[in-house]
């Protein structure tokens, strides 16, 4: 093809499979995305396709949207002149006289449209915009309502309109999208007929750039697959820095040589100065030429109020807000301009380095007022008389967060606590107050008091953070990581006082709050250290390193996520007696400290000696990595694997979900748990890349490709677990026991009958209430007392006692221990095979022949599975159908359609309103139950 696109001006073009019969289709420009015809159709005006174009066309709807529209943008550009090209029924235009804009004029080529001009009051000229001539007529406000796609060569309009904007002016532009919801409705048959040019986000940025625009605000207009645009034109970029300083004379100059490259202007606002600070901000400016102006003020303990001071005297097109002893990094200035010059309406966060903590500040803004989603209309402005905050308005939406950009804040060595506690203090009694600059009524109590806890803590009074902290959590106050920090710090200050049980408590719900940081892990880790419980402290540590730098604007202590989990694992492997390990997390955490650590070098060259000089180490052991998220049952069926892999010489390392820890931890053949808040593998070996190497890294799947759920497994699950592995197949499954456990469920279980009722993943696999409330009469009746092991959330069975164990080892230890053990498809299930306990299971919409254990009654649609009757036997021809309702099932199936009616049903009332249940359930009745259950008690 040998046509051109009208904006990149490339050749090359791709079918957009949208064409209407007879009509000319789209096609898209392979470098820009622009959709266009070739040959473009002959131009026509709408009007030519629709015989109503007046009032009549209008709804009451179109008529208020068209108001809303018209108030918005008068309110935030103040016009005192508007162009609305392509008017036809210029009712918009109309909205703007009503709201006081006396110049208002419409152009466009329809005859018709003189009419209805006069009949609103509305200026119209009839002509080609691109060929009238507007003499030296300037707009300020230039609008094109679905106007731009009917344009072949949008190059021509944009210039055209370029060249009859004011200087402050502003262009506002709605047009369809190719890649909005919704495109479908610029897709008719009369669409293609006046539209020859359809945008997409990238072709319409490139035409604004290359026409002298830029682009300040973009909504999508999604479910109608349209983008609304406003530009202005292009200027030249000038940075003013925004300083405020008291005496800073140590450290002013260094801050602003960092600048000196990006600074047009230099406006500084000084409050009680004795020393040499203004006649060095003098120097800089005479020096380099650069803009300086010095604002003698006053200090009334307000840091937002005098930065407010500063930047509102700014003069430049962006204001940089600096603070005396920060320094900007050296490769920082050129790409503060890179990006200002593609985005230069953008806030910039800037990374922030102070002291061992990484977080990122809003440095850089556009210095222009901009309409906020509340249709107030200001410029960006402080809040907080202490630890500021800046408030952005319609900007707030449009932050680029900036990792390379690297400013690193280095103070002089002088306590500001007191200062900032007294302002603090002073905030926390005042409350609420008005700002000048925005109509907001700021009530910012959390934001204080996690401030003033912060600032407590730092200046020793630590009972007193505590208090803060504690009424700031009680009440829920503040944002998402400020909360996590809140419960942090709080740990901090309960370890400091020596209360290592609260303190525990608080990374704990740290954690609870946020588990992919890794501070809290690094602080249970050090705290497992501290009392010397280093394996505790080893895995702790392993939960850290599997972390990655969160996204967040909040303080970050990034060695946690780098060096300090394997420098404390080092120390751990040492104390333990184990030097080759102590040695190979110490290289690893050489390697991640990022620059040189002679310290360290040492501790590894001691450690080197101390094992018998430079001998070689004993073979590592290799590491075979498994990963099964969840769900609680497959865990234990992977022990098989694990067991396995153990006896294959393998270093162990599962990776699981946090909330299954519980299963899999201290199990003789599992060396290390890592938990890792992921449920897709992509995202657990992305958490798990900072980890020592893996030789074999295995995910422990269903049976997906073979055609799992809809065809029924060939072989137990544990054994597609163990092929998986590469072990030979076993249902050897195993728990890992303290005493404790073990004590509690010879306690609770000997002599009883254990019954687990509720299945998690599907009320399939649930017997009735009924039938359980008549089982556990039976066994009553027989002397035997009946403990019903499971959460509190699932209805006890009248005559059953619950047992509220601590954890799934507990209850699993109680199991071990019954006479008899009676529950469904499972995670007991699966333990009862752990602990070797033959157990009666009830089976539903699962079989054995996938989970199901040889030792244990297998009852199923009314009879004895055993494993020589494969997927046969009692089986119904609809079972197993693995139908599932939970809301995390990758495979979820529609409603049971055999069913039978029961008084009394587990199933989903709304799905199931009718008091039935599912036939392989009510087979299994309790005469049957029973039956089985005397055989082996009595």
């Amino acid at each position: 093809m040998s046509s051109i696109c009208p904006v990149c001006g490339g050749g090359e073009f791709a079918s957009t499979e949208s064409s209407t019969a007879g009509l000319t289709p789209y096609l898209s420009c392979n470098s820009c995305g622009l959709w266009a015809q070739y040959p473009a159709p002959a131009f026509r005006y709408e009007s030519d396709l629709q015989p109503q174009t007046g009032r009549e066309a209008m709804t009451e709807v179109a008529c208020l949207l068209n108001q809303d529209l018209a108030a918005r943008l008068f309110h935030a550009h103040k016009p005192e002149s508007v162009l609305d090209i392509g008017s036809k029924y210029p009712y918009f235009l109309k909205c703007f006289k009503d709201l006081g804009v006396e110049d208002v004029i419409g152009i466009d080529g329809f005859e018709g449209a003189t009419e209805f001009g006069d009949e609103l009051g509305v200026a119209m000229i009839i002509d080609n915009f691109l060929e009238h001539d507007f003499g030296d007529k300037k707009f300020d406000l230039i609008t094109l309502v679905h106007c731009i796609e009917h344009f072949s060569d949008p190059a021509a309009a944009m210039s055209k309109v370029r060249s009859i904007l004011s200087d402050t002016g502003v262009v506002y532009i709605r047009t369809p999208e190719v890649k909005t919801v919704g495109i479908d409705i610029h897709l008719t048959d009369e669409h293609y007929q006046i539209h020859p040019i359809l945008f997409s986000r990238e072709s319409f940025r490139l035409l604004a750039k290359q026409e002298g625009f830029r682009i300040f605000d973009e909504w999508e207009q999604g479910e109608v697959g349209q983008m609304d645009w406003q530009l202005r034109i292009a200027e030249d970029i000038r940075i003013s820095f925004a300083v405020v300083s008291c005496n800073e004379e140590e450290v002013i100059g260094r801050m602003l040589d960092s600048i000196e490259s990006l600074a047009w202007e230099v406006v500084v606002y000084l409050n009680n100065c004795d020393d040499r600070t203004p006649e060095i901000i003098k120097e800089f400016g005479e020096r380099t030429g650069t803009k300086t102006r010095i604002l003698e003020g006053f200090w009334d303990d307000n840091f937002a109020r005098a930065k407010n001071e500063a930047i509102m005297a700014c003069e430049g097109t962006h204001v940089a807000w600096m603070d005396c002893d920060d320094v900007l990094s050296d490769d920082a200035p050129g790409k503060i301009m890179v990006l200002l010059n593609e985005r230069p309406d953008n806030p910039q966060d800037w990374r922030l380095i102070y002291g061992g903590d990484t977080f990122f500040h809003c440095r850089l803004w556009r210095n222009e007022a901009r309409l906020d989603r509340h249709g107030n209309t200001f410029l960006p402005h402080f809040h907080d008389k202490c630890h500021e905050y800046i408030c952005l308005g319609g900007y707030q939406g449009m932050k680029l967060k900036c990792d390379d950009i690297t400013l690193r804040h280095l103070p002089t060595p002088k306590d500001a606590s007191g200062r900032n506690i007294r302002i603090l203090l002073a905030a926390e009694a005042e409350g609420p107050t008005q700002c000048p600059y925005c109509p907001a009524t700021h009530d910012d109590k959390g934001r204080t008091l996690f401030y003033l806890g912060n600032g407590l803590r730092e200046g020793g009074r630590t009972e007193e953070a505590l208090e803060r902290y504690q009424v700031y959590l009680d009440e829920n106050l503040g944002w998402h990581d400020e909360r996590f920090w809140a419960w942090m710090y709080q740990g901090y200050c309960n370890q400091k006082l020596g209360k290592n049980p609260e303190a525990l408590r608080s990374y704990c719900n740290a954690l609870a709050t946020n588990s992919r940081w890794a501070e809290p892990y690094m602080s249970i880790a050090r705290l497992k250290y501290a009392q010397n419980d280093y394996k505790a402290a080893i895995s702790w540590s392993i939960q850290a390193a599997a972390q990655t730098l969160p996204n967040t604007l909040m303080f970050l202590n990034t060695g946690a996520y780098k060096d300090q989990p394997f420098r404390l694992m080092s120390w751990c492997w040492e104390h333990l007696g184990d030097l080759d390990k102590a040695i190979q997390y110490a290289e690893i955490a050489a390697q991640r400290i990022g620059g040189p650590d002679s310290d360290w070098a040492a501790r590894i060259t001691g450690l080197r000696a101390t094992r018998g000089g430079d001998r070689e180490a004993a073979p590592k052991q290799k590491i075979a990595q498994v990963m099964r998220p969840g769900a609680l049952g497959d865990i234990i069926m992977s022990t098989a694997a694990c067991k396995g892999l153990k006896e294959q010489g393998y270093y162990v390392r599962y990776v699981c979900h946090p909330g299954s820890i519980s299963a899999i931890e201290d199990n003789p053949y599992v060396d290390e748990v890592v938990a890792v808040p992921e449920n897709n593998w992509d995202g657990i070996l992305k958490q798990t890349e900072n980890l020592p190497k893996a030789e074999k890294v295995i995910a422990f799947q269903y049976p997906m490709k073979e055609q799992y759920p809809e065809v029924p497994m060939r072989q137990h699950l544990a054994h597609f677990f163990c092929e998986d592995a590469g072990v030979p197949v076993s249902t050897d499954l195993s728990m890992g026991f303290k005493q404790e456990h073990l004590d509690y469920g010879a306690l609770h279980g000997t002599g009883k009958v254990v019954i687990h009722t509720k299945a998690g993943w599907s009320p399939l696999k649930n017997w009735p209430m009924d039938a359980w409330e008549d089982l556990v009469g039976r066994i009553k009746e027989a002397g035997f007392e009946v403990a019903q092991i499971g959460t509190a959330s699932e209805p006890l069975v009248p005559g059953a006692e619950r047992l509220d164990t601590p954890s799934i080892k507990h209850a699993a230890a109680v199991q071990k221990f019954s006479a008899l053990f009676i529950g469904v498809d499972s995670i007991f299930n699966h333990t009862s095979q752990a602990v070797a306990k033959k157990s009666v299971i009830l089976w539903g919409s699962t079989h054995p022949l996938g989970s199901g254990y040889d030792q244990n009654v297998n009852l199923v649609n009314g009879g004895v599975w055993t494993r020589e009757m494969g997927t046969g036997g009692p089986t119904k021809s609809c079972q197993p159908c693995y139908r599932e309702y939970n809301q995390m099932s990758v495979h979820p199936k529609p409603p049971c359609p055999n069913l039978v009616q029961h008084a009394i049903t587990t199933l989903p009332e709304e799905e199931y309103p009718q008091k039935t249940i599912n036939a392989c359930v009510s087979s299994n009745t309790p005469d049957l139950v029973w039956k089985y259950v005397k055989e082996i008690l009595l």
